[in-house]
Formats: structure tokens, C-alpha cells, sequence
């Protein structure tokens, strides 16, 4: 993250997009707070930021932000995402201000792709917000050349007390770790260049306070 750093060209272009906002969507205030998603958003994003190719790209679950469709519009830019974070006022002017981006407001899972994609990318989706990695794996990889993915996941013991939210019921909830992410992981291992699981079972200092590993991860699609 250091090296990055150097150069926080995100923060930099994220201050000028928003200095005239009255509000900022949720996306965008994450990455004007921790370097650290400033650092993993760099080695997701930024050769399609310069890319000067029109490709076809849908980032799911994690684009809902003025600095991904101000700098990706160039490209053929569609969005799925649930909207949990924005109020619904919020969403339509950034609809308004970038016409060219197409946003899907569902579930990924119940989403039917009707093209096909150079790129999908899943930034801070999986496993930690949902676990169901493998069968958005399954579902999207015949329809892109590349499927890009930053993966959550803790080598240390911590829990979260939840809810449901069709019911009372409380229930206590222990992230992935390394090795159950590998377990997952190793069903797609060749459409990986370099993948070296036992990587996944360490747990070296992290970039971020709370302590989680994120891993960054390429999936070679059928096209």
C-alpha cells in the first residue's frame, strides 16, 4: 500500500468529483476514508480507467459510486447492485449525471445476463457480504473473458451477531477464513494464473484496522 500511496491519484480525483456535492453516496465515502480500499480499488480498476478500448464491463455489487462511472463511462459500463446503501433520491441524480451507465437494481443471483462481458469485476463482495461464491463464479464465467474479484476473509477469530430480517431470530455469524476460502477457490484453480493457495493461510500484518486479509484474484472466463 505504500508504493500506492505515493501516488493516491484516487483521492485526489475523488476530491474534485464531490467538492461540489451536497451529499456523497456511501461508495464514494468509503474511499475518501481508508486508503486501504483506495489501494484495492488501484489494482481492480485502474487499467480500464486508462483503457481507451470500448469494452463491455458489469461490476456487481460494488460500482454504486461517482468515482467508478465518472472514470469508467468511456467503457460500456453496466451496474447491478441492490441499492441498500443511497437513498433513492441520491441514486436518480447520479443516474442523471452519467446517462451512459446502466444500473440493474437487484440481486446479482436473479440477474440474466443478455450479452457478454470483456470484464466482471466484484470488489468487497465476496465472501464476507455474501458467501455465495462459488455460484456467482458458476453463473458469470461463461459469459466474460475475465471475471476480477477482491475476496474478505479473516485468519483470526471473529464473529458477528445478526439478525434476520424475515423473522426474529438472532445468530451468530463466523466470517471465512483462509482455509474455507481455498476450499471454495481450489473448483476454479485452473482459470487462475499463479495461484498459490497456501498464500491464503497465512496471516501476515494487515492494510486494514479490523484486522481482514483481501486478496485480489483474476478468473479466466469461457470467452
Amino acid at each position: 500500500m505504500e508504493k500506492y500511496l505515493q501516488d493516491d491519484w484516487i483521492l485526489s480525483k475523488l476530491t474534485q468529483i464531490t467538492s461540489n456535492q451536497s451529499s456523497i453516496l456511501t461508495s464514494d465515502q468509503w474511499l475518501f476514508n481508508d486508503p486501504a480500499k483506495r489501494c484495492v480499488y488501484h489494482h481492480l480498476y485502474c487499467d480500464l480507467v486508462n483503457s481507451k478500448e470500448n469494452s463491455k464491463v458489469l461490476d456487481v455489487g460494488g460500482g454504486l459510486c461517482n468515482f467508478s462511472w465518472s472514470f469508467l463511462r468511456h467503457l460500456r459500463y453496466e451496474v447491478v447492485d441492490t441499492c441498500n446503501h443511497d437513498s433513492v433520491e441520491d441514486i436518480d441524480i447520479l443516474l442523471k449525471k452519467h446517462e451512459k451507465v446502466n444500473l440493474v437494481r437487484s440481486d446479482w443471483y436473479n440477474f440474466k445476463p443478455t450479452q457478454e462481458y470483456c470484464y466482471i469485476i466484484a470488489n468487497d463482495l465476496f465472501p464476507n457480504v455474501d458467501q455465495r461464491l462459488d455460484e456467482f463464479l458458476e453463473k458469470f464465467l461463461p459469459v466474460t473473458k475475465e471475471i476480477r474479484v477482491s475476496l474478505t476473509y479473516y485468519n483470526i477469530r471473529k464473529t458477528y451477531k445478526v439478525s434476520r430480517m424475515d423473522g426474529d431470530e438472532i445468530f451468530y455469524i463466523r466470517p471465512w477464513d483462509g482455509y474455507r476460502l481455498v476450499k471454495t477457490i481450489d473448483q476454479f484453480k485452473d482459470r487462475l494464473d499463479d495461484y498459490k493457495s497456501e498464500k491464503l493461510l497465512l496471516n501476515p500484518p494487515s492494510i486494514f484496522a479490523n484486522g481482514r486479509q483481501v486478496c485480489i484474484l483474476k478468473f479466466k472466463g469461457d470467452l
